[in-house]
C-alpha cells in the first residue's frame, strides 16, 4: 500500500485567523452582548407579567440598557431604574415597602387604600389620586383629616359631619418575596447569549469574507495598473 503524505502550508490560514480575531472577533462579541441585552430586556417584561399581578408600563419598562458594548469596550450595563427598584424591592426581597410621599406628609406609618378610593383597571390607585390628596394635605385643606375621633386611624375626607375613609393607617405593610430576580435575570441572559453568539459570529465571518474579497479585487486592480504602466514604459 502506498502512503500518501499531504503537506499543507498553514501560514495563510493562520494569518487569516489572526486577522479575523483582531478585526472581527471583537465585533462579534459586542454584537452578541448587545443582542443578549435586548433579549434579556424583552424577557424581563415576560417575567414581570408572569410573577406580578397586572404590572403597569412603569414596571414592564423597569429594566433598561445603561450602555451598550462596542469593539473597544466589550461590556453591556443593564440596571433597574432607581424608582422602579425601590418599588419592586419587596417583590425581589420581601419585607417592608418604602413609604409613599403622602404617608410621610400625613405623618402616617403606612397607608392602605379604602374601598372609597378610585381604582384603575388593574385595581391600583391611580397616581392622580395620590397627587390630588397630597396637594390638599400640603395646602392644609381642612376637608382632609388625619385620625378623626370615633373611627379607625387613617386619612379621611370630611363631608359635613361625616368622614369618608381614604387610607387606613397600619404600622407595617410586609410583603412576601415573589421571585428571585437575580436568578431569573441570570438564567435569561445566559439563554440569550447562547442564542445570539452563533448569529453574531456568522455575521462577522460574512463581513470578513466581504472585506477580504474587496482587498483581493483592489490588489488585482493595482496589479493590472502596474502591468499597464510597465508595458507603457517598455514601449
Amino acid at each position: 500500500m502506498t502512503a500518501t503524505i499531504i503537506n499543507a502550508d498553514l501560514s495563510v490560514a493562520r494569518a487569516a485567523l489572526a486577522e479575523f480575531a483582531d478585526a472581527q472577533l471583537p465585533f462579534a462579541i459586542a454584537s452578541t452582548l448587545n443582542a443578549a441585552a435586548n433579549g434579556t430586556r424583552r424577557n424581563w417584561r415576560a417575567i414581570a407579567k408572569q410573577r406580578i399581578d397586572k404590572p403597569k408600563r412603569f414596571t414592564l419598562d423597569a429594566l433598561t440598557i445603561v450602555s451598550r458594548a462596542t469593539k473597544r469596550r466589550l461590556v453591556v450595563e443593564m440596571a433597574f431604574g432607581p424608582k422602579q427598584r425601590d418599588y419592586l424591592r419587596p417583590s425581589f426581597e420581601g419585607g417592608e415597602r418604602g413609604r409613599k410621599a403622602i404617608e410621610t406628609l400625613a405623618g402616617a406609618p403606612r397607608g392602605v387604600p379604602s374601598k372609597a378610593v378610585e381604582r384603575d383597571a388593574a385595581g391600583n390607585v391611580p397616581r392622580k389620586v395620590y397627587s390630588a390628596i397630597y396637594s390638599r394635605l400640603l395646602a392644609r385643606d381642612k376637608s382632609i383629616v388625619r385620625d378623626p375621633p370615633g373611627v379607625a386611624p387613617g386619612i379621611y375626607l370630611r363631608k359635613g359631619r361625616t368622614f369618608v375613609p381614604l387610607f387606613f393607617t397600619v404600622p407595617h405593610t410586609a410583603y412576601a418575596k415573589r421571585f428571585d430576580m437575580d436568578a431569573d435575570i441570570v438564567a435569561v441572559t445566559r439563554r440569550e447569549l447562547s442564542k445570539a453568539a452563533p448569529k453574531a459570529i456568522e455575521r462577522a465571518l460574512l463581513t470578513a469574507n466581504r472585506e477580504a474579497a474587496k482587498l483581493r479585487r483592489d490588489a488585482a486592480k493595482a496589479a493590472r495598473a502596474t502591468a499597464r504602466a510597465a508595458r507603457a514604459t517598455a514601449g
